[in-house]
């Protein structure tokens, strides 16, 4: 057995990730939960290789465990099992526990909520106690690596690993899996789906997993409350800096809730993670174990047998005095936020090991570094933690099982807790963050990191004639890097109405002048968005080459509609222009909307829910269903709609066509799944019951000779550009309703004029066009809406070299091959076009009576010229019907009672923004019309 002492040799070591293999020991831990020979031996197969099992699945696994939608998921939960567990405690006044065994109770519980869903089996007191450090399983893991005859020699180990493993298998079979946290289903399909282990390995396989998601988090969450409350120092900063966090509101009794968003402990509580961090450094005792695959000469100096064991273990670094300071062996709350100074050594990252390091890093440690906070900040905030003995005994652990990763104590620490104001009333929340705290150096990776992504880099000249070249901060690639920070907002940082921006592969124009744009597009076959079109279908569809050769056919335009990209287009706007087709497809739409809403929206049912999240949902399900039929359509599959969302989350990387299984896994697999559905589909007849927008691309594609495999990818395009604008246009449009009571009393008041019109009755026949016709503002805030949300960056490429003229008659050399963009961001901004309050939403601004002159091209929401959005009447059609419904039946409130209203994401893939966060809300039928029955119909006047 190697021991590596030096924190300098640790890069080495890490550089020889492959050969000085973690991956070996995680094979090895299928023998200990008892999967099978072939399992085992599948785990075992292509060690050293990405493809191969054991490195793959924590690859697999890392896009759900990282900042995102899926580790808020599961913060989210284990935080609701927190707070209602300290609801009950400060029910019963002081209560005396010991503090190991009430946290290891609640971590447990939180962490197999959160994890397992609602089928979880550690529910069952029996499976949970199997885990407990009194009673064999987790206590004696290492055991049954060591001893080949376990069942013979510790039968009662065995027993507990079989009960455990009993109840996970019945969990699975009764898919209990499905319906888990995104963690969960993703272990499932790498080990079922991609490597094709029995559903009896994969359930034995979360044993191992229970004892990474519960083994370390459970001690840890003792001692960080341990040095927390211990100390009056750290508990009055603590508890200090949590306290801001929260705020007062009202309740529906007129009482005074404290609410607190536990999403800000990971920006706004350094403190808080400072302590958390140097109880990892303190506490930590892992001992960072490897195997020698082959042999090894380390640094030219060491050489490594293979066969042998390697240790880096965390004491060691985290308590050297050259990385941490002459205070290295005490306790300094402080450590990671203080400043350098003397006496105070900036810390070093690379000999912090609590979770591992390099290609050995704990994908688990958001979750668990959030939940352990939480808990703590939860503690701080409502309860006093008083020893019974009446001051701090620091328990010894000298019988904690050797593989723990933390201490475990010998005895346990017996306090009080005491209800700080037990009059107080709490609300706790977990809205979200796509942000991620940083644990541990791997956190926060430098630009030049980014910059791998991209190919060649810009050797272009720039010819005095081209708009003006703005330089970048970082040559050649700054204005990228700005780009995929920033997404379309980052154009705004420069005022000229046109200028060039150098990026890898070439040189972008970026137009800003509304008279410039239409210059643009009176040059579309020329400055053109053909190229995207293809590229768009080579990239993201991943099409087939016959059928990206047919979409790449007269790109300049020049036969009119014979060809396949021409044909699809104009097949798209003859049946989404006003006619009976789009009657027929926004009625079925219509229907399937009021259905999802007299579903979701249960009377008595108050539960808060995520807006955005639930517009996604029913957007979903009612635009797929009209467009699909409600018979065969792909999209009610959970999996096909989760897949689907996951790649609008990464169109980006997909795009890039660079690994997009390792870049972006979860993207990459859920394309997959939409592309299988959609073909079978196709293949089951599904075209039968679809509407006349699927029907006339597919009859123009067939013409072409395009498979249905390919159809399939395409309609990829087809859900994208019917969904991905519309549900964040939605969420923007309620909030700005629904948050401004003035505004939103006005409006129901003129829908209701209409709708009453011929007088109240038990039914009520409600056609939306017509409260269009006589309440125009209505109409006039969702154009104002998505005029001020919109970002839409209209991209197009050079054909030939051209040059435009502005306004004042100034002229612009625009080079062949090279990419442009006219951002409406720029462009609806813009006082020239929109007055001096461009940049404020105004409700009455597109009313007729009040309309300023403005020129068609200012307006770049649907896109522009003959790249005119072709479902711009459908997507109109379907938000002015969802307002009319919930503004005539609903009531929406914030969870919080105050509207706080998110900011909005920027990004390059969507015309909308998106929200960083969403907000929980509550939905209520409104009791003004709770008897009457609407009847909700799309019959729009001929003319």
């Amino acid at each position: 057995m190697y021991i590596v002492n030096a924190t300098e040799l640790i890069p080495a070591v890490q550089k020889h990730w492959r050969t000085i293999s973690f991956a070996a020991i995680a094979a090895d831990a299928g023998s200990l939960v008892g999967m099978s020979k072939e399992a085992v031996k599948v785990m075992h197969q292509n060690l050293q290789s990405e493809d191969g099992f054991s490195i793959s699945w924590t690859k697999y696994i890392t896009p759900v465990m990282g900042p995102g939608e899926d580790l808020n998921a599961i913060n989210r939960k284990s935080i609701d099992v927190f707070s209602a567990d300290m609801e009950k405690l400060r029910a019963q006044g002081t209560v005396k526990v010991g503090l190991w065994q009430w946290s290891r109770r609640i971590m447990v519980e939180s962490t197999t909520e959160a994890i397992w869903g609602p089928q979880n089996p550690y529910r069952d007191p029996v499976i949970a106690e199997a885990w407990n450090q009194q009673r064999t399983f987790e206590a004696g893991f290492l055991t049954l690596s060591v001893f080949p005859f376990a069942s013979l020699f510790f039968p009662k180990l065995v027993r507990a690993r079989e009960l455990a493993a009993n109840a996970m298998i019945d969990y699975m079979r009764k898919g209990g899996h499905e319906k888990a946290s995104g963690l969960v289903r993703k272990r499932f399909e790498h080990h079922r789906e991609l490597f094709g282990l029995t559903l009896e390995d994969v359930a034995r396989g979360e044993l191992g997993n229970t004892f990474a998601v519960l083994g370390n988090s459970t001690p840890c969450s003792l001692w960080v409350l341990y040095h927390i409350f211990s100390d009056e120092e750290v508990l009055a900063d603590v508890r200090r800096e949590v306290s801001k966090l929260v705020r007062e509101e009202k309740d529906e009794e007129e009482g005074i809730i404290n609410v607190v968003d536990l999403a800000g402990i990971r920006e706004s509580c350094p403190i808080l993670l400072s302590t958390f961090q140097e109880t990892l450094r303190y506490r930590a005792v892992n001992p960072g174990p490897r195997v020698l695959l082959e042999d090894v000469l380390l640094e030219g100096r060491y050489f490594l047998k293979k066969g042998s064991m390697l240790m880096i273990p965390a004491p060691v670094q985290h308590t050297d005095v050259y990385a941490w300071g002459e205070n290295a062996r005490e306790f300094d709350h402080l450590r990671f936020v203080r400043k350098p100074s003397p006496g105070h050594k900036k810390p070093n990252r690379v000999a912090f090991r609590a979770f591992g390091g390099g290609h050995v890093l704990c994908p688990g440690r958001h979750f668990a570094s959030t939940e352990i906070m939480a808990l703590a900040a939860l503690l701080v905030l409502q309860f006093d933690v008083v020893p019974v003995a009446g001051k701090w005994i620091e328990p010894t652990w000298e019988n904690s099982p050797v593989q723990a990763g933390f201490p475990v104590p010998d005895e346990d620490i017996n306090v009080e807790l005491r209800p700080r104001d037990p009059e107080k009333k709490w609300h706790v929340l977990f809205t979200g963050s796509d942000k991620a705290m940083e644990i541990v150096s791997e956190d926060s990776l430098p630009d030049n990191i980014v910059c791998r992504l991209f190919g060649r880099i810009l050797a272009q000249s720039h010819d005095p004639q081209e708009p003006p070249l703005i330089p970048a901060k970082i040559p050649f690639i700054g204005h990228a890097i700005g780009l995929l920070r920033h997404g379309s907002s980052y154009y705004s940082k420069i005022a000229k109405p046109i200028f060039t921006l150098g990026i890898p592969g070439g040189k972008m124009y970026i137009v800003a002048s509304p008279s410039l744009v239409a210059a643009c597009d009176r040059r579309a076959k020329v400055v053109s968005f053909a190229p995207y079109v293809v590229q768009f279908g080579k990239r993201v569809l991943a099409a087939s080459q016959p059928s990206i050769d047919l979409l790449s056919e007269d790109l300049l335009g020049e036969k009119g509609t014979s060809n396949l990209r021409a044909g699809t287009m104009k097949a798209m706007h003859d049946t989404l222009k006003p006619s009976d087709s789009l009657t027929e497809i926004t009625q079925a739409m219509l229907k399937n909307l009021t259905r999802f809403l007299s579903l979701e929206i249960v009377s008595g049912d108050y539960r808060g829910i995520p807006l955005f999240d639930w517009t996604r949902r029913f957007v979903t399900a009612a635009s797929t269903d009209a467009i699909y039929g409600q018979k065969r359509n792909p999209m009610r599959d959970p999996e096909v709609y989760n897949g689907f969302w996951e790649v609008d989350k990464s169109l980006a990387l997909l795009g890039l066509m660079i690994m997009p299984d390792l870049i972006a896994p979860e993207a990459s697999r859920g394309r997959r799944r939409f592309f299988n559905a959609f073909k079978e589909y196709y293949a089951t007849g599904g075209l039968e019951t679809a509407s006349s927008l699927v029907k006339a691309r597919h009859n123009v594609n067939s013409h072409h000779g395009v498979s249905d495999e390919d159809i399939a990818h395409f309609d990829l395009g087809v859900c994208t550009a019917l969904l991905v604008n519309t549900v964040p246009s939605i969420f923007w449009t309620l909030c700005h309703i629904y948050s401004n009571s003035a505004l939103l009393t006005e409006i129901r008041d003129g829908i209701e004029a209409e709708v009453y019109r011929q007088g109240k009755g038990e039914v009520i026949t409600v056609n939306i066009p017509d409260i269009i016709e006589a309440f125009p503002l209505l109409e006039s805030l969702v154009r104002e809406i998505l005029r001020v949300q919109s970002t839409n960056a209209s991209a197009r490429f050079l054909l030939k070299d051209t040059v435009i003229n502005d306004e004042d008659g100034k002229s612009y050399l625009l080079k062949k091959d090279s990419f442009l963009a006219m951002p409406s961001m720029l462009v609806h901004m813009s006082e020239a076009a929109w007055g001096p309050a461009a940049e404020t939403v105004d409700p009455t601004r597109f009313l007729k009576e009040r309309q300023r002159t403005v020129q068609a091209f200012s307006n770049r929401t649907f896109g522009g010229g003959n790249s005119l959005c072709p479902g711009r009447y459908f997507a109109m059609n379907e938000i002015m019907s969802v307002l009319a419904i919930m503004i005539l039946k609903y009531d929406i409130e914030p969870v919080g009672k105050v509207w706080e209203i998110p900011e909005a994401k920027h990004h390059l893939s969507t015309s909308i923004l998106t929200p960083v966060n969403d907000i929980p809300v509550r939905i209520r039928p409104r009791e003004e019309v709770r008897d009457v029955e609407f009847s909700f119909t799309w019959q729009p006047e001929k003319k």
